[in-house]
């Protein structure tokens, strides 16, 4: 089954945290995707919720990845449905995907 694919950054991270300790909703989905590229899910996962909170597509697309997986906190299959599709809805083409394959 396909989840969504996210590239790894090659971001200035004392930037990023600067931004995303203002609560901007792309900083704190970059942290995400960096911190998930350093194989730390639980951190990806807090720094993804909070831009996702704020409506950021591809933030909700990777908390929905994460219930749907368990990764970073516990797998949610009713969550992750309902994140993906928000994120479908906003026209997210991983999410409505995800969903295609989860309802085949």
């Amino acid at each position: 089954m396909a989840t969504a694919t996210f590239t790894q950054p090659n971001f200035d991270l004392e930037l990023i945290q600067f931004k995303a300790s203002q609560a901007n909703p792309q900083a704190l989905f970059d942290l995400a995707v960096t911190h998930f590229f350093a194989n730390d899910e639980k951190k990806a996962f807090e720094a993804a919720s909070k831009a996702a909170y704020q409506g950021h597509t591809e933030a909700l697309t990777f908390v929905g990845d994460a219930f749907l997986w368990g990764k970073g906190v516990i797998a949610d299959k009713a969550k992750a449905l309902k994140l993906l599709d928000r994120a479908a809805k906003q026209g997210c083409e991983a999410a409505s995907f995800t969903l295609k394959k989860l309802y085949a």
